[in-house]
C-alpha cells in the first residue's frame, strides 16, 4: 500500500471543487500561537500489485485542514469541505492522478457533521502524539482524521538532518530518506520521498 499526500496552502475553496489560489505563502519555520493555519489536504490510498497493466483500487480524500496552535504544545485539528473518490483501474500506483478521474463518493450531512469534529494534540518538531478525540466521535471519522494526520506528521528533524547531509556528502538520492518513527500505530520504519511539483505544491510518498 503507498500513501500518496499533497499539502499546499488554502487560498479559496468553493463549491463542490477546489479551487486554489496559493496566496499567501506560509514563510514561517514554526507555526505561531494565536494563528491559523489553512492546508489543502490531497490524499491518495492505493492498493494493488505495482505490475504493469495490473489494475489498481484507490481511494481519494480531498479536504481543507486548520491548525491552530493553541500553545507551545497543543494544537487543534478540524476538516472542512471533505470530499471522497473512488477508483479501480490500471494506473501508476506511486501517481497522484486527478480528482476528476474518480467516482465521487457522496457524504450525508451526519456524516459531515461527524468529520467535521475537531481533535486536540501536542505537535513538536512535526511529531504528533496525545490526540485527543471528542466523546462523540465515531471510530470510523476517528480512523479518517488519524489517516490524516498520520500523513501531515513529517518527522522535520530526521529531514533537516538528512539535508544537511545532502549538502556535505551529495548522496545519489537528495528526495529519499528513512527514518523510524513512532506513529499513530506504534513506532515502526518510515520511508519519505518528496516531489516538487510546483512552486507552491510539494508531494510526499510515505510508506
Amino acid at each position: 500500500m503507498k500513501l500518496l499526500v499533497g499539502i499546499a496552502l488554502l487560498g479559496l475553496a468553493i463549491a463542490s471543487s477546489l479551487v486554489w489560489d496559493p496566496k499567501p505563502h506560509i514563510t514561517e519555520e514554526r507555526y505561531r500561537v494565536g494563528s491559523e493555519y489553512r492546508y489543502l489536504f490531497d490524499g491518495q490510498v492505493t492498493t494493488g500489485l505495482a505490475l504493469p497493466d495490473t489494475q489498481q483500487s484507490a481511494t481519494r480524500i480531498q479536504a481543507i485542514v486548520t491548525l491552530q496552535p493553541i500553545d507551545e504544545r497543543t494544537t487543534l485539528f478540524q476538516l472542512n469541505q471533505v470530499r471522497f473518490g473512488s477508483i479501480q483501474e490500471e494506473f501508476e500506483p506511486r501517481e497522484l492522478l486527478p480528482f476528476e478521474r474518480y467516482q465521487l463518493v457522496k457524504i450525508d450531512e451526519e456524516h459531515k457533521n461527524m468529520l467535521f469534529m475537531p481533535i486536540r494534540f501536542v505537535y513538536r518538531h512535526g511529531m504528533i502524539s496525545d490526540i485527543e478525540f471528542s466523546e462523540e466521535d465515531k471510530p470510523w471519522s476517528v480512523n479518517i482524521k488519524k489517516a490524516i494526520l498520520n500523513m501531515l506528521q513529517i518527522n522535520m528533524m530526521k529531514r533537516d538532518e538528512t539535508m544537511r547531509r545532502e549538502r556535505e556528502e551529495e548522496p545519489e538520492n537528495k528526495n529519499f530518506f528513512v527514518t523510524v518513527e513512532r506513529t499513530l500505530e506504534g513506532e515502526c520504519e518510515v520511508e519519505y520521498t518528496t516531489n516538487d511539483m510546483k512552486t507552491e505544491f510539494t508531494q510526499w510518498t510515505k510508506s
